[in-house]
């Protein structure tokens, strides 16, 4: 049995990420996404921790993604 891979979405658009993860398990891959959309969702899920990979829209409404992407590297430098 194939290991999920954890995956943690900064996304404003539900088929976006939806898009995504119908792409990987279209490649074989056995995939569970969290899409989280503001700033304190995804602090809240990076803190949580066990994700494999994060992704990321960079044009989020009202979100740095800048800001974002230094919060996940500072919290979890592993992913």
């Amino acid at each position: 049995m194939q290991t999920e891979l954890r995956i943690l979405h900064l996304e404003d658009e539900p088929l976006d990420s939806e898009l995504v993860g119908n792409l990987l398990r279209s490649e074989g891959m056995a995939v569970a996404i969290d899409t989280v959309e503001t700033m304190p969702a995804f602090a809240e899920a990076v803190e949580r921790g066990g994700y494999a990979l994060i992704l990321s829209d960079y044009t989020v409404p009202g979100m740095d993604v800048a800001e974002a992407l230094h919060l996940a590297r500072r919290v979890r430098p592993e992913v």
